[in-house]
């Protein structure tokens, strides 16, 4: 499919992707979530359980995807077409800090 007609199907598609490219998966929607949050890599990286290279990946795979100039750009587009979800990402922190506070080292 030549550019400018994919381009064309999402300016028609009302904030829907037309084209699969330009879906966040589930992953790259919570990394964007959590940045947009203000988060960076590293807390991401421990909320997740994975490693801040993984998460440096994960940002720049949502960013190709959605063709953004950086990561606000990117978290900008997510949050137009509905894609990110600021309250699970509120949720994944809340579960780290009560999973935190609750190992103790008394």
């Amino acid at each position: 499919i030549p550019e400018d007609r994919v381009d064309s199907e999402l300016d028609k598609a009302d904030g829907e992707p037309k084209d699969k490219r330009t879906v966040l998966t589930p992953r790259e929607r919570q990394v964007l979530s959590l940045l947009a949050l203000g988060e960076d890599c590293g807390s991401i990286a421990r909320i997740l359980d994975r490693s801040a290279d993984t998460v440096r990946k994960q940002t720049r795979s949502a960013r190709i995807r959605l063709r953004a100039r950086s990561r606000s750009h990117a978290i900008a587009l997510a949050l137009q077409g509905g894609q990110l979800g600021l309250d699970e990402a509120n949720g994944l922190i809340r579960a780290y800090s009560s999973g935190r506070s609750g190992s103790g080292d008394a």
